[in-house]
């Protein structure tokens, strides 16, 4: 199911999206990007949080999200950039080849993962959490 464009995790893919196809000379944009993909993500769940916080077996299910690993990343991610400061990226450089994109040069804990996979990997188990939210506590 297709979310609206104004839906906070349609706008997380897009600077998801911008982020990958920034070239190197755009490595800036590349972070920023990646940053707000990050803070639309975890806005998606505080919506829904603010959504549908009142309805029965609400409380349960969210604090089971706690223990999910990729949601624990970007909230830890997005507490970071939003109260503290910019994200902590981790680059990589190769002498004598170099990356055509910015993305290529980012990632988290291995450098053959780029941020940016990492990144997917947690927008798309945001969206599996709010279509379950959605569906369980959504009218009917």
């Amino acid at each position: 199911m297709a979310l609206p464009t104004r839906h906070a995790l349609s706008r997380a893919r897009l600077f998801w999206d911008l982020a990958d196809e920034c070239p190197m000379e755009q490595r800036d944009r590349c972070e920023a990007f990646m940053e707000a993909a990050i803070i639309f993500c975890r806005a998606a769940l505080h919506r829904v949080q603010s959504q549908y916080k009142r309805r029965p077996n609400f409380k349960a299910w969210w604090e089971g999200l706690l223990n999910d690993a990729d949601l624990k990343f970007i909230r830890t991610r997005r507490d970071r950039i939003v109260k503290q400061a910019p994200e902590a990226f981790n680059q990589v450089g190769r002498p004598g080849q170099p990356f055509n994109h910015a993305a290529d040069t980012y990632h988290y804990k291995h450098y053959t993962i780029r941020a940016t996979t990492t990144l997917r990997r947690c927008v798309d188990a945001t969206e599996r959490y709010v279509q379950d939210a959605d569906a369980k506590f959504g009218e009917p």
